[in-house]
């Protein structure tokens, strides 16, 4: 279609907008449009677009290069330059080294599809170099990640591959490689189709911070979502997405529902399970191609870049556009990236039309830190002998928002040199029990991680938390004394910084899978009740518990008495004499007073004749008594 056709056919379709739109569309919205003729852009093919938090603009090219702007310079980067090929440029990322990463790759992956790999430059001495092991197969790339520990690789034919500091796995339709840099090894094997990705082809990819899950769109096969190990795989027989062919993907990190741009079937919203689908049947737009999405910065604003004109759907339901033969916009073969800088500007690319942007007056920014975190006791446990961490962890949370079904509650512990431990976990996934005294508790329970809500009824803004992780898997390596405990609920966010000091070794009566009894190194935190003071050792062992068990020894079965002075997390468990586990009789939350529980349980098969422990343990302290049983 020629461009003068393109332009009689986007008139037909500003009037049918028009009259499908219930709010007016902005007509005096003043844009500054950046092409080859008014200003250093190499070329009007404009890729995407990119901000950095310390005010670097990139702007890649398909043929020109990557543009970088600051403080109004303009600086081209290309291959005759930097001695890398990237000539064309799809984008780019700074990581926590402040090293400078582009994706070479061409804007237009259906007419032109090509790439050159990964460049880095190097801050240090500003030196370029290509970085493709790993991305060997194909090197036309959509997209490049970090998270805390791994980068994520993205390309248009070769699948995903994700580095680490052990080395990398590339994952493709029916293949895994992994490679290991501590002796070059590489071991490829057959998986069955569609195992981690049902496209070795993607477009675009996005992540959620809290916990690292990031997800991708195909070209082909609909979009995955990765958590950890786990791979799914969103599409028209198991999902609300309209087709499987998408352009983009956006997660809206503020209220966590995620956008997918599809190729002719407008735009599918995911949201707490739920999926919507905007096209030209029930929105004002008329090009179903979805090329780009935004979000601004607070999360209220979706941005729709189509065949035809950016439109912007509110949180409230209302809609606006932004169109070329109205507001005198950009145009080209589609809109390529749309972007926020820190300043309160947004910024559009159209593929073949330059780019422009636009001064939002009153942009709404995230909302500030709301949540008061108030930690009452942590104590963390490095195992000699297991590879996993525990954790236990009690808090008060006010300023909290109502919580909501969609709403998610995230924790994230980390020091200056980085994340410790986190979880995200939607509200959706707690269990509630009625009423107790004058708050709701809720609890969530997944393999060896519980957590505990004790929500005030009448004031669902104060929030007693309990978290328990037999199994926490925390990165030793960043452990500091100081460290920064964060949470946010819905769109509140808060955090607190607490110091740990090391407590005694203390020997934990279990064996690992190799046999060896396990001692741990506890450090804790402890706020004491009275003088609402840190506190500058551990606390003691519970001496104050009242353990018994009656009759001792037995032959048929004994109850185990304790009495709890203070509400909080109890374990009661019982070893055999050389440390293993042979009964879990209570794992929760448990309120003040005398507790009692028989052992053995009912079901439980008799045990053999012997010498027997059982542990109470109370917010991560123990005491242990001894019992023996008489055939």
């Amino acid at each position: 279609m020629s461009r003068s056709i393109q332009k009689i056919f986007g008139l037909a379709m500003v009037f049918a907008s028009l009259l499908f739109a219930s709010q007016s569309v902005y007509a005096d919205s003043v844009w500054t449009a950046y092409t080859m003729v008014n200003s250093p852009l190499p070329t009007d093919y404009v890729s995407g677009i990119d901000f950095d938090n310390n005010g670097n603009q990139y702007v890649g090219t398909t043929g020109g290069g990557m543009v970088h702007i600051k403080d109004s310079v303009w600086t081209v980067w290309n291959q005759s330059n930097t001695g890398v090929p990237i000539n064309a440029v799809r984008l780019a990322v700074r990581d926590a080294n402040d090293t400078l990463w582009l994706g070479a790759a061409s804007g237009n992956l259906d007419s032109s599809p090509y790439g050159f790999g990964v460049a880095r430059l190097n801050p240090v001495d500003s030196t370029w170099a290509m970085v493709n092991h790993g991305i060997e197969v194909n090197q036309i790339v959509t997209g490049i990640i970090f998270t805390d520990t791994l980068r994520y690789v993205s390309t248009y034919g070769g699948g995903v591959t994700v580095y680490s500091d052990s080395g990398w796995i590339r994952y493709r339709y029916t293949t895994r490689t992994e490679f290991r840099y501590s002796d070059s090894s590489l071991q490829v094997f057959d998986v069955p189709p569609g195992t981690y990705l049902p496209s070795d082809y993607i477009r675009a990819m996005d992540k959620v911070d809290w916990n690292g899950t990031v997800w991708f769109a195909t070209a082909t096969g609909g979009a995955v979502r990765k958590i950890g190990g786990d791979w799914f795989t969103f599409n028209t027989g198991n999902s609300g997405l309209p087709s499987n062919q998408l352009w983009s993907i956006r997660v809206n990190q503020v209220n966590g529902e995620v956008y997918f741009g599809t190729a002719g079937f407008g735009v599918a919203v995911y949201s707490c399970g739920n999926w919507t689908v905007y096209n030209s049947s029930n929105s004002p737009f008329t090009n179903n191609l979805i090329a780009s999405l935004g979000v601004n910065p607070s999360g209220d604003e979706l941005w729709i870049g189509t065949g035809y004109g950016v439109w912007v759907r509110e949180n409230d339901g209302d809609w606006r556009a932004y169109l070329p033969e109205v507001n005198n916009f950009i145009w080209g073969e589609f809109y390529s990236d749309i972007a926020f800088d820190s300043i309160g500007n947004v910024w559009v690319s159209a593929y073949g039309g330059g780019m422009a942007s636009l001064f939002l007056d009153s942009i709404p920014q995230p909302p500030p830190d709301s949540l008061e975190i108030d930690v009452n006791r942590m104590f963390i446990f490095f195992y000699n002998n297991r590879p996993k961490e525990r954790i236990f962890t009690t808090m008060t949370v006010t300023g909290a928002p109502e919580i909501g079904y969609c709403d998610t509650i995230c924790y994230r512990l980390e020091s200056d040199a980085g994340e410790l431990y986190s979880f995200s976990v939607p509200f959706s996934e707690f269990r509630s029990w009625d009423p107790i005294g004058d708050r709701t508790t809720y609890r969530y329970k997944h393999q060896k991680l519980t957590i505990f809500l004790r929500v005030r009824n009448d004031d669902p803004s104060d929030i007693y938390m309990s978290i328990k992780d037999m199994d926490a898997g925390m990165n030793r390596e960043n452990y500091r004394d100081t460290l920064t405990v964060s949470m946010s609920i819905g769109d509140a966010e808060g955090s607190v910084v607490i110091y740990l000091v090391e407590g005694n070794q203390m020997d934990v009566t279990e064996l690992n899978v190799e046999g060896e009894i396990n001692t741990a190194r506890a450090y804790g935190f402890f706020r004491q009740q009275t003088t609402d003071a840190f506190s500058g050792e551990v606390p003691p062992l519970a001496q104050d518990l009242n353990l018994t068990n009656y009759p001792n020894p037995f032959n048929g079965s004994t109850v185990i008495k304790f009495s709890i002075a203070e509400a909080g997390m109890v374990d009661v468990m019982v070893y055999d004499i050389l440390g293993r586990q042979v009964s879990s009789l209570f794992s929760g939350y448990l309120y003040a007073g005398n507790h009692y529980y028989a052992w053995p349980a009912a079901g439980e098969r008799a045990p053999k004749s012997g010498v027997y422990y059982y542990r109470v343990t109370i917010n991560g302290r123990s005491e242990t008594g001894k019992m023996m049983f008489l055939k």
